[in-house]
């Protein structure tokens, strides 16, 4: 996850395809651990909502990247 992506996006990149269990069992827990932010945090629902990786995620990413050993 590199950039703002849509809900939508994200569930592709997971190959999810019901919304609700994917803000329920994915996108809640990582924005409850800090992991992603949303842009518009006082609009949840909004239809311009977007996700990106906070400082937490961006570390997390980078910790868990394969190594070019």
């Amino acid at each position: 996850m590199a950039g703002e992506h849509t809900a939508p996006e994200l569930m592709t990149f997971v190959g999810r395809s019901n919304r609700s269990k994917f803000r329920e069992q994915v996108l809640a827990p990582l924005l409850v651990l800090g992991v992603v932010e949303m842009t518009i945090p006082d609009k949840p629902n909004s239809s311009k909502q977007r996700y990106r990786l906070t400082a937490v995620g961006r570390a997390l990413k980078a910790e868990h990247r394969p190594s070019d050993d």
